[in-house]
């Protein structure tokens, strides 16, 4: 955008739009194609103000540098959400970089990744149908094993964090952490000892 492409329009107005709009593409990715239709809402913006309407206050610079730093921080604010918003479109990378996509059938056999490779590259161990069940008896077993009160809490520990299951305790809370801390003790003696 020229300074003198839009005749009529205070220059000031039209330099400040132009140098704050500029930050975007470097800092924020704006593209260069999407810079003259931000511009011109800018200066919409600008132009419907009544800060506009009085161009001969001597504070108007100072009135008009407040406005395009407003559309700046607005622009900015629209686009983080617009990053979170869930319904945005989604695009391959592999089409954005340029790049031939790939189907899974064009894959050789050195460029998978094994089962092993993988649970040995991130450490977890995979756990099976039996050691499911085998889990699952074990965790039944300690439930059965506390007293009441304990088996309470640690119920209330399954649905919520630690401090909401203390605080909605009928308990004082130096009782329900003095629980909580046997309730540590029991499964760390229970679970040691299978």
């Amino acid at each position: 955008m020229n300074e003198n492409s839009y005749p009529g329009i205070d220059q000031r107005a039209v330099r400040a739009v132009t140098q704050k709009s500029k930050k975007l593409i470097t800092r924020y990715g704006l593209s260069k194609a999407e810079l003259p239709d931000l511009q011109q809402n800018w200066l919409i913006r600008i132009l419907h103000s009544k800060e506009y309407q009085n161009r001969e206050d001597p504070q108007f610079s100072h009135h008009l540098n407040r406005m395009v730093k407003d559309c700046y921080i607005d622009e900015i604010r629209r686009r983080n959400a617009q990053k979170r918003r869930c319904e945005t479109q989604s695009i391959s990378l592999e089409a954005y970089f340029g790049a031939q996509a790939k189907s899974e059938t064009d894959c050789s056999a050195d460029e998978v990744i094994s089962e092993e490779s993988y649970f040995a590259f991130t450490g977890v161990t995979p756990i099976g149908p039996g050691k499911a069940a085998e889990v699952k008896i074990d965790a039944e077993d300690f439930m059965a094993s506390l007293p009441e009160e304990l088996r309470e809490l640690a119920t209330r520990l399954m649905k919520l964090s630690t401090i909401e299951a203390v605080s909605q305790s009928s308990a004082s809370r130096a009782t329900a952490f003095r629980r909580l801390k046997q309730l540590r003790a029991h499964a760390q003696k229970f679970f040691s000892g299978s």
